[in-house]
C-alpha cells in the first residue's frame, strides 16, 4: 500500500488504497480510478505450461547438488 504524503481531499493525492482506489496527478489535475484486480485465466495452454515446469521443478528437487551441477555444464572441479 502507497504512502499518502497529505490529506485525502487536498490537491495533492498520490498512492492506493486498500489496492482499490488510485490516487494520480494528471496533467488535468487530480484523478481517482477504480484498480481492478487482474484476473488470471486457466487456459489450456497455461494449464499445460505450469504442468511441465512443475515436473521439471520436481525432478530438479530430486538431483543431488553434484548431479546438478553437472546438469548446468559445472562439475565440482570447476568450483
Amino acid at each position: 500500500m502507497a504512502k499518502i504524503k497529505y490529506p485525502l481531499f487536498s490537491a495533492e493525492v498520490r498512492g492506493t488504497i486498500f489496492g482499490k482506489l488510485t490516487f494520480s496527478k494528471k496533467s488535468i489535475g487530480q484523478e481517482c480510478r477504480n484498480q481492478n484486480a487482474q484476473v488470471d485465466f486457466d487456459t489450456p495452454n497455461r494449464l499445460y505450461a505450469r504442468g511441465v515446469f512443475r515436473t521439471a521443478t520436481q525432478w530438479w528437487n530430486v538431483l543431488t547438488s553434484a548431479e546438478q551441477l553437472e546438469f548446468v555444464g559445472y562439475t565440482k572441479d570447476d568450483i
